[in-house]
């Protein structure tokens, strides 16, 4: 395996300094940014800027290639629909590669959900927000919201979600049950 890897670079390594390589251009350098969602898989068709100008899109597994004449600090900003905006600033590298994690609202629910079920609820809190930032009315990020509250101790924050969400989608058996749930007595035990 490891003659596999060593191989691949060797390769990668000869034909990137190939006249005949497309990205090849005498005198120029290039910066490689790779753009990943919450599953590690490379996201295509992020619209990547530099300093405000767009540059182009990655490609099918998440990468660009930079083309920069200019050694100076630059701010990339990399934008999908649906996906959280991510931006940074950054001195241009050649021997350095730009990784990128953004997320989207079902990615930051599964993480919430996570948090969730190891009682961090201020971790399963903040991946909700960011779920609703991207879709504010998500249903399912609402619901989940409620039952943090609720093993938070805050009845009244859940009853009012789940209000909302009653007004929104109508009411479900799902959201029946927990409301259930919630308004129990203190002193109520299953057994």
């Amino acid at each position: 395996m490891k003659r596999l890897v060593y191989g691949a670079v060797l390769l990668f390594l000869m034909v990137s300094g190939c006249k005949s390589n497309p990205f090849y251009r005498a005198g120029r350098d290039f910066m490689y940014v790779m753009v990943y969602d919450y599953e590690n898989i490379g996201i295509q068709g992020v619209s990547v800027y530099i300093d405000h100008k767009l540059q182009g899109e990655t490609d099918v597994q998440g990468r660009y290639l930079l083309d920069l004449k200019k050694k100076k600090e630059h701010t990339i900003t990399l934008q999908k629909r649906g996906y959280e905006k991510a931006e940074t600033a950054f001195i241009f590298d050649p021997f350095l590669v730009l990784y990128f994690k953004m997320g989207n609202a079902p990615q930051f629910l599964h993480l919430a959900e996570g948090e969730l079920e190891n009682a961090s609820y201020d971790g399963a809190l903040d991946w909700i927000r960011r779920s609703l930032d991207l879709e504010p009315g998500r249903a399912e990020a609402l619901y989940l919201k409620a039952i943090v509250y609720y093993r938070m101790g805050k009845k009244r924050e859940a009853l009012d979600i789940l209000d909302n969400l009653s007004a929104a989608v109508g009411d479900n058996e799902y959201v029946g049950l927990l409301r259930e749930l919630v308004n129990r007595p203190e002193d109520y035990h299953e057994e």
